[in-house]
């Protein structure tokens, strides 16, 4: 099915360039808006995920800290633990 328009365009007046201007203009202020809160959402959410690492490290540095004081564990290592 081929569908074609019924229009000569050597006959249809050209856009005027100030509208062909304040559509561009629009155009680029409408995607410069998009990405900015793009790249906002998108530094908060690593900020998150950031702080998130962070506290797990600490965490998991508190933990092996624990571990470490336990005279018991001397010398155990990660394949000896049932598992």
């Amino acid at each position: 099915m081929n569908v074609r328009a019924a229009i000569d365009y050597e006959k249809v007046a050209p856009v005027a360039h100030h509208k062909t201007v304040a559509l561009i203009n629009n155009f680029v202020i409408d995607t410069t808006e998009f990405l900015n809160k793009f790249s906002f959402l998108c530094e908060r959410k690593l900020l998150s995920v950031s702080e998130d690492i962070h506290r797990i490290e600490v965490t998991l540095a508190v933990l092996e800290a624990k571990l470490a004081s336990l005279p018991e564990l001397d010398g155990v290592t990660a394949a000896e633990v049932p598992g």
